[in-house]
């Protein structure tokens, strides 16, 4: 044969549909003299006919040409495999100096997040992304069609050090997932400093223009590409530089899959403020089963955190604890062993059942 193709085979992965794949292969001129060559396709097998666009040409030998076509036989073919399954993302692992894995994860709001990550792409969001490709929609308009997640920075001493959240994206999918985080610090068109905005700013934006002036959120990747079972490691920064309530929505867009809403919050307050750290799985506490007749009962332990700078002191209301005794013929069916005291971080509190 005059002609060697190489590579032999290529492997183009899962094809979305209306999405290029480009590798490249190799065209060799095997012969002494010119050779006048065209690439044609057609359906072969399990293959499907597709339209191609390639120059054809001469030149001296050797000669190299650039395809993105495989090679089946003789025959130069391209094959496409109907994907499985859809573009998704999904947070697999969270870290934050000082916090608990399962407390950060319920203050970021994770499971949710995954949740709705793997949930079908509704029409509201397709609909987005249509007019999103026409230019047709404010990335304002897209955040308040969506329904926010919380995650929740806690609470911060103002000019304490920065409260940095690490996160671990992931694709769980086997089609490779364009992803990106998009804000209000990061504009698609940025407007020169003399432009006249048209009208005064409210409260609302004034203090959302200076979180962004002033930096009091900060991540670190932006946007990427994941292939198949690929993670990213993103970095979140929340500064404590100013008293008050910080809150930026973020947009996690995935082409062609989800458009998710999250809310970063974080508060700044004075460095002896009290503050308990509850989140809504932490709200209320569910008692493992006791086997009937068991003479010493295991103990059960929940976690008051302290989410404030300051020492928090507290005080347990045993009140309907005592009540329930006095129900059951002052037999303890619950008992607290713990106490009232003062904590700098978090603490385990005891109950016998």
């Amino acid at each position: 044969m005059a002609i060697r193709l190489e590579p032999q085979n290529t492997n183009l992965g899962t094809i979305v549909v209306g999405y290029d794949i480009r590798k490249k292969a190799n065209l060799v001129n095997q012969s002494d003299g010119i050779l006048r060559y065209s690439l044609m396709c057609w359906e072969s097998g399990s293959h499907v006919q597709v339209n191609a666009m390639v120059q054809t040409g001469e030149d001296d030998s050797p000669h190299d040409s650039a395809v993105t076509l495989e090679q089946g036989s003789d025959d130069v073919i391209i094959s496409v495999d109907e994907p499985e399954g859809t573009i998704s993302s999904r947070l697999t692992d969270a870290f934050c100096d000082g916090w608990s894995k399962p407390f950060l994860w319920d203050m970021m709001s994770a499971e949710g997040i995954n949740t709705e990550a793997a949930s079908v792409v509704s029409d509201i969001e397709k609909r987005m992304e249509q007019l999103e490709v026409e230019g047709k929609v404010t990335n304002d308009e897209v955040l308040k069609a969506l329904d926010p997640f919380c995650m929740d920075f806690g609470v911060s001493a103002i000019g304490s050090a920065p409260v940095a959240v690490h996160f671990e994206l992931s694709n769980p999918g086997n089609i490779p997932a364009v992803w990106e985080l998009h804000s209000h610090d990061q504009p698609d068109v940025e407007m020169e400093r003399w432009v006249d905005p048209g009208r005064p700013r409210n409260e609302q934006e004034k203090l959302r223009d200076f979180i962004v002036e002033n930096r009091i959120f900060q991540i670190d990747p932006r946007s990427g590409d994941l292939m198949p079972g690929d993670r990213v490691h993103i970095k979140t920064i929340y500064t404590p530089l100013a008293e008050g309530t910080h809150s930026l929505p973020i947009l996690l867009r995935v082409r062609d899959g989800k458009r998710i809403r999250l809310q970063l919050e974080g508060r700044t307050v004075p460095p002896d403020t009290m503050h308990l750290a509850l989140t809504p799985a932490t709200r209320s506490f569910d008692l493992r089963p006791v086997p009937l007749g068991c003479l010493q009962p295991p103990r059960q332990m929940y976690c008051l955190h302290n989410g404030g700078p300051g020492v928090l002191k507290y005080e347990l209301d045993l009140t309907n604890l005592e009540k329930l005794t006095r129900e059951n013929y002052s037999f303890e069916v619950l008992r607290f062993e713990g106490r009232s005291s003062a904590q700098e971080k978090s603490l385990w509190v005891e109950f016998s059942l």
